[in-house]
């Protein structure tokens, strides 16, 4: 069995904590039997309440993956991108349905 261990952390910036704005960034790790997923978000400064959408993206797509990786591993990047984009708008809608998924994200993912 492949061990798989993990750290992460997201800090706010010098601006963040000077104009007392949230911090936009979340990262989510989920490690599971087998394998372990990651995704890194930054949320848009320009939108509001985007600390809201970077985490509610970054832990559901980190659920998503964990739950069918070989799906995801098979498909082309045209499909995985459509699917990481409607994962996400679910995810934001889920939290407030006024807001939308406007963020920059890199997902990593992995099984033994």
């Amino acid at each position: 069995m492949t061990k798989f261990s993990a750290a992460s952390a997201a800090q706010a910036g010098a601006y963040h904590l000077l104009s007392r704005t949230p911090c936009q960034d979340s990262v989510s790790v989920f490690i599971y039997e087998d394998g372990i997923c990651a995704v890194l978000c930054d949320g848009a400064g320009s939108v509001s309440r985007s600390e809201v959408i970077s985490r509610s993206v970054s832990a559901h797509l980190c659920r998503a993956v964990s739950e069918c990786f070989g799906q995801w591993y098979e498909s082309d990047d045209e499909s995985i991108r459509k699917l990481i984009a409607y994962i996400a708008d679910e995810a934001v809608k889920e939290k407030d349905p006024s807001l939308r998924a406007e963020c920059t994200l890199i997902l990593f993912a992995a099984e033994k």
